[in-house]
């Protein structure tokens, strides 16, 4: 027997009557009905907001409001098409008692569909608190695992000593001297080491006077804290914010970033003219510059990330709907 979703709302149908005329109209033609109520499943609701009630008959859709021609002319032509053509071996059209089928994929791609942000915020808490470990194992004389950690990490950042935090010691970073930072010992003095010397510079791991560094650099951690907060945000708002246009993301995220990032690429050596300008960057100003590309890189990437996860919860609600509806029917 056919079957027909009628997907409604019910301003629309405030008695049940379509639903029972349906229902008459079912026996007449051959086609059970299996209704479903927008209004009890949110993530429906969403996604036919302001469509109203609707008919669905294999391919075709019918809005509301329909009448019975409509509905005639859209039964007949999905029963036609279920007819098998002449001299042709089909399968089996599928029986009332047959519900459907729920993988374990399906399950997981719902779950994830619904948690995917907490997931990530997750997988982005552990990735940014591991480098903080690193100091706090150095500093309880646990160097084995910390250089593990500096290890793995290296492959992420460039973690030069000179553009990164120092936890236990007498200052929280120690910049170059190229950063005129007045009242702040710089990595030269603090290390006796040039900055030019880059290899050195990630190597140091700090001490018992200067401290120890974090794993990961000033603006990586940064992006990283703003990528994090950016996400719990975006859940505890129900996931409603819009996605930002993408030159929106190029203005505030990544020119600043670009600029106070690119312009330091000059400053670790090289044959430049005199005239060329050479400058270091400020910890503040990588913290908010690293901020700023993760919170807005979070605001572009989130919303478009939920856009395709609704259509997978919309497809599994669906899906959860009909087959709560045909148990129904095959128990009556």
């Amino acid at each position: 027997m056919t079957k027909v979703t009628y997907y409604f709302r019910n301003i629309d149908d405030p008695e049940g009557e379509i639903k029972q005329h349906l229902n008459s109209l079912g026996s007449e033609l051959d086609f059970s009905v299996i209704d479903i109520c927008l209004d009890d499943n949110p993530d429906l609701t969403d996604q036919f907001q302001g469509n109203g009630s609707f008919l669905q008959i294999g391919p075709y859709q019918l809005r509301f409001p329909f009448n019975d021609v409509d509905i005639r002319v859209a039964v007949s032509a999905y029963q036609n098409r279920q007819k098998p053509r002449d001299g042709e071996v089909t399968a089996a059209v599928e029986s009332e008692k047959k519900v459907v089928k729920i993988t374990g994929a399906d399950k997981f791609s719902y779950w994830l569909s619904n948690n995917y942000v907490w997931f990530i915020s997750i997988f982005l808490a552990l990735f940014l608190g591991l480098p903080f470990l690193a100091p706090v194992l150095m500093k309880h004389n646990e160097k084995t695992p910390a250089q593990v950690i500096y290890s793995v990490y290296s492959i992420f950042c460039h973690q030069l000593a000179f553009r990164s935090y120092f936890f236990y010691g007498e200052q929280a970073f120690y910049p170059r001297a190229l950063a005129n930072m007045p009242n702040v010992i710089t990595y030269e003095e603090a290390t006796g080491n040039s900055a030019l010397d880059t290899a050195s510079a990630r190597a140091f791991t700090g001490n018992e006077v200067l401290g120890y560094k974090v794993g990961l650099c000033e603006r990586d951690v940064a992006i990283y804290a703003a990528l994090l907060l950016a996400g719990i945000f975006f859940q505890l708002t129900g996931r409603k914010l819009k996605a930002i246009p993408w030159y929106f993301w190029i203005l505030l995220a990544v020119i600043p970033i670009g600029l106070d990032g690119g312009s330091q690429l000059f400053s670790l050596g090289g044959n430049w003219p005199a005239w060329f300008p050479i400058r270091e960057s400020t910890p503040l100003l990588r913290t908010i510059t690293g901020a700023l590309f993760g919170f807005v890189t979070a605001w572009y990437v989130y919303p478009m990330m939920e856009e395709s996860m609704k259509e997978i919860r919309v497809n599994m609600a669906r899906k959860l709907a009909i087959k709560r509806k045909l148990i129904l029917m095959d128990n009556h």
